[in-house]
């Protein structure tokens, strides 16, 4: 009996300061520290065993004992109908518009979805996380494809995050744009010699030889150019004035013009010689929306590249 009862303080403790750390710090971060946290599954599974234990060693099944008997059972229902939820229960959301139809769930639970390809061969990857701006979130994989090993690890986590470029001596050349779509979605960005972004379906790349993006950006004399596979039309921010150039053709990255391909629109910020990207908290307002986003470090072999990857949960992420 005493140690039911010290079971029973150590788990209302948990509750306590899981109530404290979601009010303050929000659901997830208390799902990870304590809902489902190994020490308190094993705190519950420890309280089952002892109440079942409880029922045999007291001698509770008897009429006389009744009702000491359904309350310990009904704990036990209890925790037990929890973990069938916990581990073999699904939880999600279904969007239907009004006279539509819909044979999908987007999971309320956030994945990390990985596909990696080599030589015809190709592996993919799907992998359950939980990251919270106040936690570790620690995240590491190592996929084996056509006798190649890539490992991807999580540098940095940041909810409602802006992307930002920071001098390094020991970085690599960055290039900082910022673009906006369409639907006036406003993206920051940056570019390396190793990475496509695609935005509203049009392709960027940096000093990019292995792939033929639809916008490829280089660097000449510390000057910055790009070539896109369609015409650009060129809005000086002080005159107002436009004028359209014909595809093919170099055009040079100023900061004082919006430059407009493909049904977006581009604005050069900044060239970095050497640079690393960062992540950065950015509060959310009518104007301005951001994903929450994590800094993934690519390693195959020596080689190893730093790519953003956004997302947000109860939304379907787009690959980068």
């Amino acid at each position: 009996m005493f140690f039911t009862g010290l079971l029973l303080v150590i788990f209302a403790i948990a509750i306590a300061w899981a109530t404290f750390v979601e009010n303050d710090y929000g659901t997830l971060t208390a799902k990870i520290l304590i809902y489902n946290s190994w020490w308190f599954e094993v705190l519950l599974l420890v309280i089952i065993v002892n109440l079942t234990g409880s029922i045999f060693v007291n001698k509770l099944i008897s009429k006389k004992k009744w009702t000491m008997f359904l309350f310990h059972v009904a704990f036990a229902v209890i925790i037990i109908g929890a973990a069938l939820t916990r581990y073999y229960g699904f939880e999600g959301s279904m969007h239907i518009r009004e006279g539509g139809a819909s044979n999908s769930i987007i999971s309320e639970s956030t994945f990390i979805n990985t596909t990696v390809s080599a030589e015809g061969q190709s592996v993919a990857s799907e992998k359950e996380i939980k990251f919270s701006g106040y936690t570790a979130n620690r995240y590491s994989e190592k996929i084996e494809v056509a006798g190649k090993s890539v490992k991807i690890e999580n540098l940095q986590f940041m909810p409602s995050a802006l992307e930002t470029i920071v001098k390094d001596v020991y970085g690599e050349p960055l290039v900082a744009l910022m673009a906006f779509s369409n639907n006036g979605q406003r993206i920051d960005f940056s570019l390396n010699n190793k990475k496509i972004k695609v935005i509203a379906g049009v392709s960027l790349g940096f000093e990019n030889t292995g792939f033929n993006p639809d916008i490829n950006i280089s660097e000449n004399n510390g000057e910055i150019f790009m070539i896109a596979s369609d015409s650009v039309t060129i809005t000086d921010m002080v005159s107002n004035e436009s004028e359209t150039f014909a595809p093919g053709l170099p055009i040079h990255l100023t900061g004082r013009s919006i430059f407009g391909v493909s049904g977006i629109s581009l604005i050069f910020k900044q060239y970095y010689p050497n640079g690393r990207i960062q992540l950065s908290f950015m509060p959310q307002d009518e104007e301005n929306f951001h994903y929450d986003a994590f800094l993934a470090r690519i390693t195959v072999g020596n080689e190893s590249s730093d790519i953003v990857v956004s997302g947000l949960k109860g939304l379907v992420g787009e690959p980068q």
